[in-house]
């Protein structure tokens, strides 16, 4: 690259970007490359392919295709930090997890969840994101320790967030019991104010956990009943679910157009847990990057 801007006669940069480039150089990525050819009609990229041939002593390689994949659920800003690289690209961001070949796979795209008020993303921010990322905006239910002023300021940057185009999705909204439970009255009363956001043309990313070690069927619950004033139509995605059979039957009961995913947490599944996706068919994958890593890594990735 540094000998593209000398030909260039351009200044070469501390550090080449990609998105967004910050020199022409790092056009001759292949990452960018591949963009490039993907976007010229058929015709073209055989006109190209007739004036550049592959070399004769190179043997092209037959590519194993690999199982498609989406990401339901991930954090853009959190991943960022556990992973100390805050200006990463989403695109760089979402290969970022070290695989296995025989667990590799195509990710095609994911949803983005931002529900800390320190890392609310900007329009900006938002426009610059990849065509095949969804946002979702809210307010994790930690945050119901903050200050009401603190609370209510938030809040209303939701609101304003739920405005963009780019924003499919309201969340994480919901209860987590694996705090003092001195702290459980504020998350009802967030939830409550909440409530009153949620519209038809998002998605509602539920977040609810019960007290360590246990299943959580109480905060379930719970939740279920604080959301009944909700449409019984509105789409809801339960993600890290971790419930057993009689509260997913529950849930759709209330909310037919619901989704459960799950993600490595399966793995410390009782039979009651496990046995409640075994009918469902309304089941997605997440990872909750940089959450649920596996042994020896720091974080996870939507890869």
């Amino acid at each position: 690259m540094v000998e593209v801007c000398n030909y260039l006669v351009v200044s070469v940069p501390q550090q080449y970007v990609l998105s967004p480039a910050n020199s022409p150089a790092v056009l001759i990525h292949w990452r960018a490359l591949s963009i490039l050819a993907a976007i010229l009609q058929p015709e073209d990229r055989d006109y190209w392919i007739s004036i550049f041939p592959c070399p004769s002593d190179i043997q092209l390689q037959s590519v194993k295709s690999l199982p498609v994949a989406f990401d339901s659920h991930f954090h853009i800003d959190r991943l960022r930090n556990a992973a100390q690289v805050p200006c990463m690209s989403v695109d760089e961001l979402m290969e970022l997890g070290q695989v296995e070949d025989h667990q590799r796979v195509r990710l095609v795209g994911g949803i983005g969840i931002f529900c800390d008020p320190k890392t609310f993303p900007s329009p900006k921010d938002m426009s610059g994101l990849p065509s095949n990322v969804g946002v979702v905006v809210g307010l994790h239910p930690k945050h119901s320790t903050m200050s009401k002023d603190r609370i209510n300021n938030a809040l209303d940057r939701v609101r304003n967030m739920l405005k963009c185009e780019r924003v499919v999705g309201l969340g994480e909204i919901g209860l987590d019991h694996s705090v003092p439970d001195k702290q459980w009255p504020r998350q009802n009363d967030l939830v409550r104010a909440m409530l009153h956001m949620i519209n038809d043309r998002h998605v509602v990313v539920v977040h609810c956990r019960g007290v360590s070690g246990d299943s959580g069927v109480e905060a379930y619950l719970q939740l279920l009943h604080l959301l009944s004033p909700i449409s019984r139509t509105q789409r809801f995605h339960v993600h890290y679910f971790t419930g057993d059979t009689y509260v997913l039957t529950m849930w759709l009961a209330a909310f037919p157009n619901n989704f459960f995913s799950f993600n490595r947490n399966v793995q410390g599944f009782s039979m009651d847990q496990s046995e409640a996706f075994l009918d469902v068919n309304k089941l997605l994958l997440e990872t909750d990057a940089p959450y649920f890593r596996a042994t020896g890594k720091w974080f996870s990735a939507p890869n």
